[in-house]
């Protein structure tokens, strides 16, 4: 799993999320983020230990990146995917 995304939008709280639900008996610390919009994430982190795959077959990898693209010129911008014209727009 990457997320990708947007300087300053919370991309490092989804993995750090999913990786504490895996670890309920003893909570991780694991990707950093911190407050505000200024990215603290440089280049590509990965989550140390493979995560068990829900199917119980093969394993779940968890990547962090970069912030991407300008945050000023983001403020507000918000994007979806269009699973049937298969395209990603702002809304």
């Amino acid at each position: 799993i990457v997320y990708v995304g947007d300087m300053g939008v919370g991309k490092s709280k989804l993995p750090t999320v999913i990786v504490n639900t895996f670890y309920t008996q003893r909570p991780q610390r694991s990707f950093r983020s911190g407050p505000g919009i200024y990215g603290v994430t440089h280049g590509i982190w990965m989550w140390s230990d493979s995560l068990p795959h829900p199917s119980g077959e093969g394993s779940v990898l968890l990547l962090d990146c970069e912030g991407m693209d300008d945050i000023d010129k983001n403020i507000g911008a918000n994007y979806v995917i269009d699973k049937d014209q298969k395209q990603m727009m702002n809304k």
